[in-house]
């Protein structure tokens, strides 16, 4: 989520991580692809959710959740 968040933000927007909520599907037994998933529309100042899930080499989802993001302003020199 970390890298879909520094590669989509706004240059004068800021976030910063403030919780999450993630179940655990399905047991993992080969290595996962996780994907997070944000609209552009979506960076806007306040509280954001951002729904992530990872799936196994046969594309079940092993992890599902909602990474709370909080994104403000950057403050100008």
């Amino acid at each position: 989520m970390g890298v879909m968040a520094e590669a989509t933000v706004p240059k004068h927007l800021r976030w910063i991580p403030k919780g999450m909520s993630v179940e655990y599907t399905a047991k993992a037994g080969t290595d996962i692809r996780c994907v997070a998933k944000m609209q552009p529309e979506d960076w806007q100042p306040g509280e954001q959710e951002v729904v992530v899930k990872a799936y196994d080499i046969n594309n079940v989802v092993v992890v599902e959740g909602i990474i709370r993001l909080w994104i403000s302003e950057k403050k100008k020199c």
